[in-house]
């Protein structure tokens, strides 16, 4: 499954879910990062009244040739045709902050892409995970700061 909406209305259950997660499959490198964030933009129920947090934790780039010269196998970028330009521009729009955590072993491409995006959407919060026991910290931390 490519993206699932998971509804987080407590701390515990946020935690309870990252938990769970496990990376397989793919084949190339790059993720389909574009198309996640453009479901959170258009598909959660933000409040308009709320300070709006969009939590991206990665450890690859996007998916286009601009972020990487490695194996990919949509080098034209997103294969669902959405821009990344597009999607920093609706979130800009509905004032979401955008906060990106990387793992320890984050390449070149992932900090081209971070580059990339901040020069479109502006600057943005970036955190550095060692251990994924990190997590919760560091996103608050990072959280807090913004509030």
């Amino acid at each position: 499954m490519l993206l699932m909406l998971v509804h987080f209305n407590t701390h515990k259950k946020t935690i309870q879910f990252i938990d769970t997660i496990t990376a397989d499959g793919g084949g190339d490198g790059p993720e389909a990062v574009v198309d996640g964030l453009n479901y959170a933009v258009n598909n959660l129920a933000w409040d308009p009244s709320s300070k709006k947090f969009l939590i991206h934790i990665l450890d690859a780039p996007p998916h286009g040739s601009e972020f990487s010269s490695g194996f990919d196998d949509y080098p034209k970028g997103c294969p669902c045709g959405i821009s990344y330009a597009s999607v920093l521009t609706r979130m800009k729009e509905q004032d979401i902050t955008y906060i990106v955590i990387t793992c320890q072993n984050s390449d070149q491409a992932l900090q081209k892409m971070i580059t990339i995006y901040k020069n479109h959407y502006g600057n943005f919060n970036t955190v550095s995970l060692s251990n994924a026991k990190q997590l919760e910290f560091k996103t608050l931390e990072v959280i807090c700061k913004d509030i």
